[in-house]
């Protein structure tokens, strides 16, 4: 396996590794600037490559791509401290209706795990997580906030909203005001079988973060970190802000005080395969090697992934069909139960749109499994092919 030149001075300025190549060496000659400026835009961490190079001889770095990364920096670190407003005015006022929320990703990693580039790492929302009986109070309590509901949600007196919420662990609104994002959690995992989303537990270890304008709540050391692994092992593709977003979360619960918590953070399958991930990239050299590939989430993929300028595909479709099918196969033999797999296999059948809008409840669960993949035929031919 081999690393590019451009890849290997993004990994070591990100922190994810550190190159046994001088920096000088590594962009001597026919280095692709372009294509470096490239992979840290697919893979959002443009800014935070701009504040590590603002310590380091920028020589030989084009004046166009240093006045680029400036701006974007720049303009990320607006929009950081925007989402940090925001944050608390929202803890503030979920607070003040006696709902209890857990920040998590956005604003809540980049100060925990970034320091003083905290402002540099990219949050294209915000992630909260509530109780699931508190979830539909929620909703309503952001709708007075200045939120718009764009999504869809039973009501909670409802046959089908057990099974809904069983299907789709968050619902999105959106402040058409400010353009901000939110995503409502009801618990942290897409599957529920990967790590324990039991909301009052993840409460009892949370964790006070202080911002400018306030304070917020957030997940605890050990939660954070196994969530993060999770989150990087649940896309069919990779991105190396979520790598780096794991493995710094990985070093914070390593170096801080929470080792209670972090002999059972070690025996999570999810969790030790994304550290074997992440070891495996700080040990790839820049010449062929020998060292066997891993499984499920082998490094052939991995580097193909880390290595692309394609900005992903997120849209499901009847042509990734193959993918999601392969992304499945994966979940389960991340999880290695056979729970987590019967869901994963339910998740690629059924729709929750479905349980929405025939409003059965969990008994009628096979129907849905007999006609989900009808529905999204359905749904994919009056589209024009875009989307399941």
């Amino acid at each position: 396996m081999t690393v590019s030149r451009e890849l290997a001075l993004l990994l070591h300025l990100t922190g994810l590794r550190v190159s046994p190549t001088p920096m000088p060496e590594l962009v001597e000659n026919d280095f692709d600037w372009t294509r470096f400026a490239a992979l840290a835009d697919r893979h959002q961490v443009s800014a935070v490559i701009w504040s590590a190079l603002a310590t380091l001889d920028q020589t030989g770095i084009p004046n166009e791509l240093k006045s680029d990364l400036a701006e974007h920096q720049a303009t990320t670190a607006i929009r950081a401290m925007a989402q940090e407003a925001e944050a608390v005015r929202i803890s503030d006022h979920l607070a003040s209706a006696g709902i209890r929320g857990l920040h998590f990703k956005g604003v809540a990693c980049s100060h925990l795990l970034y320091g003083d580039a905290a402002r540099s790492r990219f949050a294209g929302d915000m992630d909260i997580l509530v109780a699931p009986g508190d979830l539909v109070d929620a909703v309503s309590a952001l709708r007075e906030a200045g939120f718009a509901f764009n999504d869809l949600l039973p009501m909670a007196n409802e046959p089908s909203f057990d099974l809904f919420l069983d299907m789709k662990h968050a619902v999105n609104l959106e402040n058409s005001d400010t353009g901000t994002g939110v995503d409502l959690h009801h618990r942290l995992t897409h599957n529920p079988h990967w790590m324990n989303n039991d909301f009052q537990t993840l409460w009892s270890r949370s964790q006070t973060l202080r911002l400018e304008s306030g304070d917020i709540q957030t997940l605890g050391d050990a939660d954070n970190a196994e969530y993060l692994c999770c989150h990087m092992c649940d896309h069919p593709y990779i991105k190396l802000k979520w790598l780096n977003d794991a493995s710094r979360a990985l070093a914070r619960l390593e170096n801080g005080s929470a080792g209670s918590q972090q002999s059972a953070l070690a025996g999570t399958s999810v969790v030790s395969h994304a550290k074997s991930v992440l070891a495996k990239i700080q040990s790839v050299g820049h010449a062929p090697t020998s060292e066997p590939l891993l499984t499920p989430l082998n490094m052939e993929h991995v580097l193909s992934e880390l290595e692309s300028t394609a900005q992903p595909n997120e849209h499901r479709s009847f042509g990734t069909i193959g993918r999601e099918i392969s992304l499945m196969v994966q979940r389960a033999r991340l999880s290695g139960s056979w729970k987590s797999a019967l869901w994963d296999f339910r998740d690629l059948a059924c729709d929750p749109r479905d349980v929405h809008d025939l409003g059965l409840g969990r008994r009628w669960e096979p129907l849905y499994l007999m006609l989900g993949p009808v529905f999204s035929l359905v749904r994919f031919m009056k589209r024009g092919g875009d989307h399941r």
